[in-house]
């Protein structure tokens, strides 16, 4: 039970894993063939993670930036 209930978090955290799901259950709810439900699931979960990196790394760029013009006033 325990191991089930991990296996549930550790989904429920990862955002890319539960979006491509999400993907997944909407395409089968349209009665989508079967290459198409993994298909379109892999490239959700692709692109959002994708989507995730380069965020992080836009951030981060902001980030520095901020820092270093609030320590040359």
């Amino acid at each position: 039970m325990n191991g089930i209930l991990n296996f549930i978090v550790s989904v429920a955290t990862t955002p890319a894993l539960l979006v491509g799901l999400i993907a997944m259950l909407g395409l089968i709810l349209q009665k989508k063939t079967a290459s198409t439900v993994i298909q379109g699931s892999i490239k959700t979960f692709a692109g959002f993670l994708v989507f995730d990196w380069g965020c992080g790394d836009i951030s981060y760029l902001i980030e520095s930036l901020c820092n270093d013009v609030s320590t040359c006033l």
